[in-house]
């Protein structure tokens, strides 16, 4: 709901109030938190100043800003201009409809119009984004999604993930002090380093209790999130494109906008922040599908040494196991036998598919499988057709050697023609095979964005890299509704909402160790849905030294989100296939819960011995719960079983056909019988409808 009275503007839903007030000059973040009633909020003071050095505190509470040499936190917009580079906001014009509102501000003496946008959800979760346009052509270094502020009384942290390829969703804390506190990407993607998604917390927050706002940002390129908090315990944060190294133009009449910016408040802990960004995440950013089909991916089997007959083999094991998608990954494709060629030339071998790739599809088809095919667009192999014949086609400097990372260029997507290529080859792909999903690769920072070979500032790389990339995918997947995409940049470097407008899935890391990627899940899962979130089973740890996890919990392990075999079944022996065949059939009974349902974390699998993940259906009838022993001593107890968010006085059944009312299966549970080390249960509740 939106109300507005006077200059104030309210933004309120499912129990949460966002209320700005849009003076001539600035806008003002008045409230943000439990819901109030508007004509409250008109009654809020702010405090006085200090002493005649410190600004008021409306300095510290701006919605969006322009740089004018008054304020000393970051401005949301900031002119690439040295002789104006002093700009004044003079409000314009309020239009509202029933889902948003649109402030209008001119930025003085620029010339450019500022349009500010706000909307919120049905769960409460308000989103922002701004334009600008240009009556002259003009530059910006900065230009951000928005600021959101609040008062923290109490000390407060930013969770958020960090990591590095094959450890990346590693949850980590920072406590909020006075200064500035910033995550970012400057690798020309949304990166494994940092993801542009924040918690702010009580100190003492925990999964069921505490105040939590959170910050999430669509944008795959270049991204800052900034948090800003002052002596006077204003907490501001600031996010949008990266300003480092940064350009953007605008021209004559033309438009540029910023991604959009997510905010979220719950005074009920991490697990409902989670469930409430799920939730939003489901219903409105990814892209719709009825369930995650099981797929095998053909990689751990064959690395390179792919061939019709040895695919047709994996197929028939994947199949008899009740899988429904069959993957082909890297090396069908040019003259592709490892990472060091072949990438850009994207025909099908004809060495390795002698009667043609539809010979395999129509395998895959007849088995009851659906075929899917692994690509990478944006990278090139030096030793390659297209590089020998396009080597202007990538970024480069004009005074060094191009920088080389696993033996590939970084394709220059700004330019016209390496997008139709792109374009003209996947249409071709897509249009002659019968291919039901897209496994889309990215395994590179980016790299020499020179000038060289740019008319304009070389600094317009960066945005115009992520604006093409989001044109192919836009238009690809308009072409081709029925295929199902997957993001995947080295695993979880391409994980954001902006990349999720396009994409079913996304790859959440490499690294498929099943202990591992317990800590790698729960990380990833704070932010986003497990309806996204890819996990495999493969024998990832077989030759690392460390022992192999049983095949149970290497499934239970990857069935907490989308699931996926990568292991090498053809060395599989009977036994571990009918393992594989019940597992997944277990998988199929449940994945409705996985996908849609609400997700209850107990324990943490960075600190604690034993964590459950349980999912349970928006209307409380059923619910599935995995738990996870890491290791146990001699004579060591451990905690009951228990689920979260049944009703407390209806009944219902387990698998070993007791039934209990949802109170008892809350506050007692049922025995832990886990033994051992690396050891995991699955346990199903389901309501009984008549007694």
């Amino acid at each position: 709901m939106i109300e507005i009275l006077d200059d104030y503007i309210s933004l309120t839903a499912a129990d949460v109030s966002y209320i700005i007030r849009a003076g001539q000059d600035r806008i003002i973040s008045v409230y943000w938190g439990p819901a109030i009633k508007l004509e409250d909020a008109v009654s809020i003071d702010f405090a006085e100043r200090w002493s005649s050095f410190d600004p008021e505190e409306e300095a510290y509470r701006q919605e969006y800003d322009v740089y004018n040499g008054r304020s000393f936190l970051t401005p949301c917009v900031y002119l690439d201009s040295p002789s104006d580079r002093l700009n004044y906001m003079e409000f314009s014009r309020l239009e509202t409809t029933s889902s948003e509102i649109k402030l209008y501000y001119d930025i003085c003496p620029s010339g450019l119009l500022l349009e500010v946008r706000y909307g919120i959800y049905s769960n409460g979760v308000v989103w922002r984004k701004a334009s600008v346009s240009a009556s002259e052509k003009t530059g910006l270094v900065s230009f951000y999604s928005g600021s959101a502020c609040f008062h923290s009384y109490d000390q407060m942290s930013a969770i958020y993930t960090a990591g590095r390829w094959s450890g990346e969703w590693q949850v980590k804390s920072h406590d909020i002090v006075p200064g500035c506190f910033q995550l970012g990407s400057r690798q020309g993607f949304t990166s494994e380093t940092f993801n542009p998604s924040v918690m702010i917390a009580d100190k003492n927050c925990s999964e069921t209790h505490g105040m939590v706002y959170s910050l999430m940002l669509a944008y795959s390129g270049n991204w800052e999130i900034k948090i800003e908090h002052t002596l006077t315990g204003i907490t501001r944060l600031v996010a949008g494109l990266s300003s480092f190294d940064n350009s953007i133009v605008v021209n004559k009449g033309e438009t540029v906008s910023t991604p959009l910016m997510y905010l979220a408040y719950t005074d009920k802990g991490y697990g409902e922040m989670s469930r409430l960004l799920h939730d939003f995440e489901n219903a409105n950013v990814i892209r719709k599908r009825p369930y995650c089909p099981v797929l095998y991916n053909s990689w751990e089997a064959t690395g390179f040494n792919v061939t019709a007959a040895g695919q047709k083999e994996l197929a028939c094991k994947a199949a008899e196991i009740g899988c429904e998608l069959f993957v082909v990954d890297d090396g069908w494709f040019g003259q592709r036998n490892s990472d060091h060629a072949g990438l850009g030339d994207w025909y099908v071998n004809p060495e390795k598919f002698p009667a043609g790739l539809d010979d395999l599809i129509r395998y895959v088809e007849k088995l009851g499988m659906k075929f899917g095919i692994w690509v990478e667009p944006e990278s090139v192999n030096p030793d390659s057709d297209l590089y020998r014949t396009h080597p202007d086609w990538i970024y480069r400097s004009a005074y060094a050697e191009p920088l080389q990372c696993r033996n590939q260029y970084l394709l220059n997507l700004c330019l016209p023609e390496v997008r139709e290529y792109i374009l003209s080859w996947m249409r071709r792909l897509l249009s002659r095979h019968n291919i039901s999903y897209i496994k889309w690769d990215m395994n590179r920072n980016m790299s020499d964005p020179d000038s060289a070979f740019f008319d304009d500032d070389s600094r317009i790389i960066w945005k115009q890299h992520a604006d093409a990339l989001y044109s192919l995918w836009e238009t690809i997947t308009e072409e081709f509704p029925d295929v199902y995409f997957e993001s995947c940049a080295g695993g979880g470097g391409r994980v954001d909402l902006g990349i999720m407008r396009y994409a079913h899935q996304f790859w959440t890391s490499d690294n498929t160790d099943a202990f591992d990627r317990l800590r790698i899940q729960y990380g990833c899962s704070l932010f986003y849905s497990p309806r996204a979130m890819m996990c495999w089973v493969t024998d990832n740890n077989s030759d690392s030294g460390r022992a192999v996890r049983a095949l149970e919990y290497r499934f239970h392990s990857a069935m907490c989100g989308g699931l996926g075999i990568g292991a090498d079944i053809s060395r599989f022996s009977a036994q571990e296939l009918e393992v594989c065949k019940t597992m997944i059939g277990r998988y199929k009974s449940v994945r409705h819960l996985i996908s849609g349902g609400l997700l209850y974390r107990q324990g943490n699998p960075f600190t604690d011995n034993v964590v459950s993940f349980e999912y349970v259906s928006k209307d409380r009838k059923e619910a599935v719960i995995f738990t996870f022993l890491h290791s146990q001593n001699f004579g060591m107890p451990l905690p009951n079983i228990r689920f979260e968010g049944l009703c407390n006085d209806k009944r219902y059944k387990l698998d070993d056909g007791c039934a209990h009312y949802g109170s008892f299966l809350r506050s007692v549970g049922i025995p832990n019988k886990l033994k051992g080390d690396f050891a995991s249960c699955m346990h199903h509740a389901e309501l009984v409808e008549c007694e």
